[in-house]
């Protein structure tokens, strides 16, 4: 009953707001408390909605999780809402490339969009990840 709820269109409009999902992300709330928790319901909204998105609708879907995989880390938001940002882009993934947008550029566009973002964030991880495998040697070595 209450996923049915969230479907609704009105609902789906206004929670893709960037403004209302992105607010805590501006600073207002410091760590990207109140974006985590825009994120999660707007996450929880979009696939509750799935089957009955707009081609406008994925593309701000795609706008609002793209802007927090790529602001993540220097708005504050956690890894953990920045990896939930990119599983819901996967997601739209193939919403975009099934829908019926009679435009084709718009769902080309959406795809390389989504493309761009999960690469560069790849990008990102790939240059921290050697770092992070040196810390964790260096810390089972201090450890013997």
């Amino acid at each position: 009953d209450l996923r049915r709820h969230l479907a609704e269109p009105g609902l789906v409009d206004g929670v893709l707001d960037g403004a209302v999902v992105h607010g805590g992300v501006a600073g207002r709330d410091g760590g990207g408390g109140a974006a985590g928790l825009g994120l999660t319901v707007l996450a929880e909204v979009v696939h509750a909605a799935r089957p009955a998105l707009t081609p406008s609708q994925l593309s701000r879907a795609v706008s609002v999780f793209g802007r927090a995989l790529a602001d993540g880390p220097r708005t504050g938001l956690g890894l953990g809402m920045q990896c939930a940002a990119a599983k819901v882009l996967v997601q739209l993934v193939e919403l975009i490339y099934a829908g019926d947008d009679p435009d084709p550029q718009r769902g080309r566009d959406g795809l390389f969009r989504v493309h761009r973002l999960i690469v560069g964030k790849m990008e990102v991880l790939a240059g921290r990840v050697p770092r992070l495998l040196e810390i964790v040697a260096e810390e089972r070595e201090g450890g013997r």
